[in-house]
This record gives C-alpha cells, sequence and structure tokens, in this order.
C-alpha cells in the first residue's frame, strides 16, 4: 500500500516507546540504532523512518504518505488507533480540501 518516501526525522521523548508504537501501527522493523535513536523502515518500501531525541533538531515535521487508496489505509489505521475515525469520516463524506 505504501511507496516510496524519504527519510523522515521526528523527535520524541522516549524513543523505544515510540519505535514501539510505529511497529505496531505501521509495521515498521528496526534497521539500525543507536545515539538515543533508531531508523525504522517499511517492509514493502523503500523508506525510512528516524525516531530521535536530540533537543538540537527541529521538532516540527509533516509526514506524508503515498497510498493506492486514502480511504482504506485510513480505515486500517482506524482499526489500531481510534484517532483516525474523524478523519475516516471527513474523506468517506467528500469534505476533503
Amino acid at each position: 500500500m505504501l511507496r516510496k518516501i524519504d527519510c523522515i526525522m521526528i523527535r520524541v521523548r522516549d524513543v523505544q516507546a515510540a519505535a514501539a508504537y510505529y511497529a505496531k501501527v505501521f509495521g515498521l522493523h528496526p534497521q539500525w540504532s543507536g545515539d538515543d535513536s533508531i531508523g525504522l523502515v517499511f517492509p514493502e518500501a523503500d523508506a525510512e523512518i528516524v525516531l530521535h531525541s536530540d533537543p538540537n533538531i527541529p521538532a516540527s515535521v509533516e509526514v506524508h504518505y503515498l497510498v493506492d487508496d486514502v480511504v482504506t489505509a485510513v480505515a486500517i489505521l482506524q482499526l489500531k488507533d481510534a484517532r483516525y475515525s474523524s478523519l475516516l469520516s471527513t474523506l468517506q463524506s467528500g469534505n476533503v480540501r
């Protein structure tokens, strides 16, 4: 479902807890770790997310995923995390800008 994206860096408070969350929700797998950071990869795409706790790296990050079907992708996420229910309702009603 996911297609190639570049490396994305995300600052988190707890690298290990965040890595566990991304593994559970998105199916990411650890590729490397060290110095309070970890590189996670998608099983079927050439993409990497780097979770880190370095306060010298900006915290504001926008993450974009290229998927074949947005409604289906959000529905899958909704099954794993209730925070996506309003996004799915918006997509299904056609209220997308």
